[in-house]
């Protein structure tokens, strides 16, 4: 599924070609931010957790998100592989961009 940005959910399967390669070109032009704001809000939620436990949990999921690429990140997060899958299948990856197409090799 996929949420559009004026709230519509939406089939993967169900964009049309155009629609998918610029869902899939959105999600890694906006990565970075994405994965700023979500590290950012765990280190604010460590202001009000109580106890070791909670602190330690929020602190290893950190830790194990800075370790990612962000393509992992992506899939771990939303609906990244599904649209890639999507792409591959309907054999339109090559218009997704040149840097994309190299990762595939």
């Amino acid at each position: 599924m996929w949420t559009t940005k004026d709230g519509r959910i939406t089939k993967i399967s169900d964009m049309d070609d155009r629609h998918l390669i610029n869902s899939i070109r959105f999600l890694r032009s906006t990565v970075k931010g994405m994965k700023l704001r979500h590290e950012l809000a765990g280190f604010f939620a460590l202001n009000f957790v109580q106890g070791e436990m909670a602190e330690l949990t929020i602190e290893h999921s950190l830790a194990q998100e800075a370790a990612m690429t962000d393509d992992e990140w992506l899939e771990y997060h939303t609906s990244y592989e599904d649209l890639i899958e999507e792409a591959k299948r309907r054999d339109i990856v090559m218009f997704i961009g040149a840097e994309f197409f190299r990762m595939l090799k």
